[in-house]
């Protein structure tokens, strides 16, 4: 015997399924291990930044000195730590990368600083408290899309130099 289906049975049906992939997504991501390690790590390297950064400004140090000394302090650590432990991949050739992304994140940084302590009364250190969440979600990004690509397969070393990288 033939079974005839209703076109609304089919959408409904659809419907429902739409936002559980859409969680059972979000939820295998938000599990991640690279995710997880990118969090652990990136509140220490966050932490360690910021310590500098105040402690500059604490002493007399203008704003972009607190900037540069935080990141050029936070370079070699960052590099060994997000290339380490989150992306499983310290192959020199990702250094310039690290570099450049260092560098963009500076002028964004700087740039944010600057607007947010035109138009609010907060301290330099209270409004870079407030861009530390953000810029690390930025840097994450830059660091999984254009740093890191293809990075922490299992099975791949630590040190490894890929010479697919830029293909």
């Amino acid at each position: 015997m033939l079974a005839i289906q209703s076109p609304l049975a089919s959408v409904k049906t659809n419907i429902l399924k739409f936002p559980q992939r859409r969680y059972l997504s979000l939820s295998r991501k938000l599990f991640d291990p690279k995710f997880i390690r990118f969090l652990l790590v990136g509140g220490l390297n966050s932490l360690f930044g910021f310590t500098i950064f105040s402690a500059i400004i604490y002493f007399g140090g203008q704003t972009w000195h607190a900037i540069l000394g935080g990141n050029i302090a936070g370079i070699a650590f960052n590099f060994l730590t997000i290339g380490g432990v989150v992306f499983r991949d310290l192959g020199p050739r990702r250094i310039p990368r690290f570099l450049l992304t260092y560098l963009g994140l500076f002028a964004i940084n700087y740039e944010c600083i600057r607007l947010l302590i035109g138009i609010s009364t907060f301290s330099v250190i209270t409004v870079q408290a407030f861009l530390t969440l953000p810029l690390a979600v930025l840097s994450y990004l830059i660091m999984s899309k254009f740093v890191f690509p293809n990075s922490g397969k299992i099975g791949a070393s630590v040190y490894s130099d890929r010479s697919d990288e830029f293909e």
